[in-house]
C-alpha cells in the first residue's frame, strides 16, 4: 500500500472516467493509504475501498435506462432524480452486491465530503469516525434541487462539491508527500457564470439557508481558482494529476450507453474493423456517417433541471397548483393525497 493521498473529484456520470482509472489501479494492485471523494467521486472512492473493480461501471452503465435508478419519475416519487434508495438498498445488497465486510476492514482512510447546509461549509467524514458513513456518501452524492438533503448527527447536508470541489489542500495540511488527483474535466477547463435564471432558483429553494446560496454563487469563481492553484502545483511536481485528454462528453443524467463507451480518437472500436472511406470523403468518414444528423449531448440533463426548475415553482410557491393538480388526478388520487394544509413540497 503506498503512503500517499488519492483525491477523486466528482461530475454525476463522467465519474466513469474515475471508475477507469481506479480499475486499472486496483488490477495493478495500487491503493493508497488515505482516499477523499466529492459527490459521484465518493460513490466510486467507496468501490475501489471495497476492491470491487468494474463495479461503478456496471452500475452505471446497467442502469442508467432503469426508471427505478434515474428518471423525472423519481422526481415525483422521490424527489431525487437518482434514486438513492434503489441504489444503496436494491442494488448495493441483492443485485449487484457491495463487500460491507471489505470495506469497513479496509486499512486505507476512507473520507466523503458534503456540504453542511446552515454553514455552506465543506465537511469531511471518515469512514472510521463517523456514525453512518453510507449516508455521508449519499449526502456527498446529493446535487442541489435535483436531490433531497441528507441529515446527518442532526445537520443537513448535500453535494461536497457546493463547497469543495477538489479537497488537494487537506491532503497537502495533512503532510502527505504523494498525492495523486483524479480529474473529470480536461487541463485547461474553466466553469460558466451561473445563469441568472439558476441562481434565482437557488435563492428561492433555498432561501432558509443564505451561506449555502453565497456557496452555490461562488462555484464557478472558486473551481477556477482550484484549476490555476492544480496547474500550478503540478508543475511545481507537489502533486500528480490524472485528467482526460479531451473534454469528457457526458452529461449528469446522461442515457446513452455508447457514448460512455466511445472510442478513442484516431483506433477503431475494439472487436471492429476499421470502416472504409466512401469515395469523395476525408478518409474514415463513409456514407453512412455523413448522412446521420449530429446528434445534442446532455440534452436530457438540461431537460430534467428545467423541468424540475418550474415543478418547484409552482408546487411552492403557487397555491392553487397543487389543488389542481389534485383534482386532474381523479378521485382514487384525491382520495390517497393527504389534506392540503399538510401537502408541502420537502425543503432542502
Amino acid at each position: 500500500m503506498e503512503n500517499g493521498a488519492l483525491i477523486l473529484e466528482g461530475g454525476s456520470l463522467r465519474s466513469l472516467f474515475t471508475s477507469g482509472v481506479l480499475d486499472v489501479f486496483m488490477e495493478n494492485d495500487l491503493y493508497f493509504s488515505d482516499v477523499t471523494g466529492v459527490s459521484a467521486g465518493a460513490l466510486t472512492g467507496a468501490n475501489y475501498i471495497s476492491r470491487q473493480p468494474g463495479r461503478t461501471a456496471r452500475i452505471n452503465i446497467g442502469f442508467v435506462n432503469d426508471r427505478r435508478y434515474l428518471g423525472v419519475n423519481n422526481l415525483l416519487r422521490h424527489h431525487e432524480i437518482f434514486n438513492f434508495d434503489f441504489l444503496f438498498d436494491e442494488i448495493g445488497r441483492r443485485i449487484l452486491p457491495m463487500d460491507f465486510e471489505t470495506f469497513q476492514n479496509s486499512p486505507m482512510r476512507f473520507t466523503a465530503v458534503a456540504t453542511n447546509l446552515e454553514t455552506g461549509e465543506a465537511e469531511y467524514f471518515e469512514k472510521s469516525t463517523c456514525s453512518d458513513i453510507f449516508a455521508a456518501i449519499r449526502a456527498s452524492s446529493s446535487m442541489p434541487i435535483l436531490s433531497k438533503a441528507v441529515t446527518l448527527d442532526g445537520k443537513r447536508y448535500l453535494d461536497g462539491g457546493c463547497a469543495m470541489a477538489i479537497p488537494y489542500q487537506r491532503a497537502i495540511d495533512s503532510g502527505f508527500q504523494k498525492i495523486v488527483l483524479v480529474l473529470t474535466r480536461q487541463q485547461g477547463y474553466r466553469k460558466l457564470y451561473t445563469p441568472r435564471p439558476v441562481l434565482h432558483a437557488y435563492a428561492r429553494y433555498f432561501r432558509r439557508y443564505p451561506k449555502f446560496i453565497r456557496a452555490l454563487c461562488d462555484i464557478p469563481t472558486r473551481y477556477d481558482r482550484q484549476q490555476r492553484e492544480i496547474d500550478r502545483l503540478e508543475q511545481a511536481g507537489r502533486i500528480f494529476v490524472i485528467r482526460p485528454q479531451k473534454p469528457v462528453d457526458v452529461s449528469h443524467t446522461e442515457r446513452d450507453t455508447e457514448n460512455a463507451d466511445r472510442p478513442v480518437p484516431g483506433r477503431p472500436p475494439r472487436g471492429r474493423a476499421p470502416a472504409r472511406s466512401a469515395p469523395g470523403l476525408p478518409r474514415g468518414i463513409t456514407r453512412k456517417q455523413k448522412r446521420r444528423p449530429p446528434r445534442s449531448r446532455g440534452a436530457g440533463g438540461v431537460f430534467y433541471i428545467v423541468f424540475y426548475i418550474i415543478y418547484i415553482c409552482l408546487y411552492r410557491f403557487v397555491p392553487s397548483f397543487t389543488a389542481r393538480f389534485t383534482r386532474c388526478a381523479g378521485p382514487r388520487a384525491r382520495q390517497a393525497a393527504p389534506p392540503r394544509s399538510r401537502r408541502r413540497f420537502p425543503r432542502s
